[in-house]
C-alpha cells in the first residue's frame, strides 16, 4: 500500500466493492446456474442492470 502501483490496486478495488455488495444484497450470493456459460450470462445481465440503474440514477431531471 506503499507504493503508487499499490495504491492504484487499492482505489480500483474499492470502485469494485459497492458493486459487489448490491449485487449480494439483491440475491445473488451464491449461483442456482451450473455451465460456465449460464453462468457468465447471469453475471453479464446482473452488471448491465448495475449499470443501468446507476446511469438512470445519475440522469438529470427535466426541466420543468
Amino acid at each position: 500500500m506503499d507504493s503508487e502501483e499499490g495504491q492504484a490496486v487499492y482505489k480500483r478495488r474499492s470502485n469494485t466493492e459497492h458493486v459487489h455488495a448490491r449485487l449480494k444484497n439483491r440475491g445473488f450470493d451464491h449461483m442456482v446456474l451450473r455451465g460456465l456459460a449460464k453462468v457468465r450470462t447471469a453475471c453479464l445481465l446482473h452488471a448491465v442492470t448495475h449499470n443501468l440503474m446507476w446511469a438512470i440514477s445519475r440522469r438529470a431531471p427535466k426541466p420543468t
